[in-house]
């Protein structure tokens, strides 16, 4: 998929590049509406988006989403450019969207809102702080951020200055950058006597987004420290809350995901709420055109259900390509024999739901270089 412009304009604008992460927020939203876990009752729910430029994710959410989970549901789209807004309000029936253009960190000062959503260009810094404010006691907040160079490790100032952390640029720079992200949203959250509850975690491309559950507790906010660590060069690239060098951090050290809800983030799903079918396609699209729309719809979603309850918990996370080195082999394994080997030996395993291939499992270091020579 082609991305947007690389650098901010004057007006708004369509990223093609982000249709997986829309994907994966219309499956969320979706499924709190569903299954009740954000609130008892849908009645009311103020949903925002604040950055929401040409307003395709807000469309999207009325779209796809079932209609009968979208009663009494409220959805703001703010940005705070006009043309941008404009442009929106004429492309299609905005009538279930209401249409807001002001400074995204006024209206969540101003209002509250249970679901928000936070995709900016560049940092998404300078709007947590203000989305903290906005979240009732219990809310989602979802955030993405494309400024990877500085989570990555390789714009070091930029990361002190913005993350107060510094990722390292090798295999795993991309978990890294998650968890750097979800520590500087949780200390956001200790301030105002919150916790995070991290639902589902994901670097894809050029961008990384998190979407969290947020809830009202001093006592564990207090606690939030137990959270956040360091992640340890060693070769079993170890998460603590001790700082032994060479390490990248402070960095979220606990869950990735919600197990539960992950678990139902499906290719099954993904088609059956957002793609579409010969009755409502595009006149000009082709036979070809349909099947490649569902395979981006799964791509967007792929491994996420078979890895959701390792990224829950503690787990092993092994960049493929370090293997060889590890295992004293000339190459890797195949990564479905090496998943299939390690489950016949009694351990958990599954593929990585991020860019690059890995490996997640229960099993220790030495279990599973075992199992890799083995093979």
């Amino acid at each position: 998929m082609p991305r947007g412009p690389i650098s901010a304009g004057e007006t708004g604008f369509y990223n093609p590049a982000m249709a997986a992460p829309r994907t994966r927020s219309v499956l969320l939203l979706a499924d709190a509406l569903e299954y009740g876990w954000l609130t008892r009752s849908n009645s009311g729910l103020r949903v925002l988006e604040s950055l929401c430029s040409t307003g395709t994710r807000s469309r999207r959410w009325c779209t796809e989403i079932p209609e009968k989970l979208l009663e009494n549901v409220i959805i703001t789209a703010n940005d705070r450019d006009a043309g941008a807004i404009e442009w929106a309000k004429s492309y299609g029936d905005g009538t279930v969207i209401n249409w807001s253009q002001e400074d995204a960190r006024i209206l969540m000062h101003r209002d509250s809102f249970q679901w928000i959503d936070i995709d900016p260009f560049g940092s998404p810094i300078t709007f947590i702080d203000s989305a903290m404010q906005s979240l009732p006691r219990v809310g989602m907040l979802e955030i993405t951020a494309t400024d990877t160079a500085a989570l990555c490790g390789s714009a070091s100032d930029a990361s002190k200055r913005r993350y107060g952390g510094l990722g390292l640029n090798d295999s795993y720079r991309h978990d890294d950058a998650i968890r750097i992200l979800l520590a500087t949203v949780a200390k956001a959250a200790a301030q105002h006597d919150r916790i995070i509850e991290p639902i589902l975690s994901l670097f894809d491309g050029h961008h990384l987004r998190v979407s969290v559950r947020v809830r009202k507790s001093r006592k564990k906010a207090s606690q939030v420290g137990e959270m956040i660590g360091w992640r340890h060069r060693d070769a079993a690239a170890t998460l603590s809350l001790e700082k032994v060098e060479p390490c990248s951090g402070p960095l979220w050290i606990g869950p990735l995901c919600d197990a539960e809800i992950a678990g139902r983030i499906t290719e099954e799903k993904a088609l059956q709420l957002c793609g579409a079918d010969e009755d409502v396609m595009p006149e000009y699209w082709t036979a070809n055109d349909l099947e490649l729309s569902h395979r981006e719809i799964i791509r967007s979603v792929r491994f996420i259900a078979e890895s959701a309850d390792l990224m829950s918990r503690n787990h092993l996370f092994m960049p493929i390509d370090l293997l060889p080195r590890l295992a004293g082999l000339a190459g890797p394994p195949a990564m479905n024999s090496l998943i299939g080997a390690l489950q016949t030996a009694g351990h958990c395993a599954a593929r990585g739901p991020n860019m690059d291939p890995t490996i997640l499992t229960d099993a220790t270091l030495d279990e599973l270089i075992t199992v890799v020579q083995n093979l």
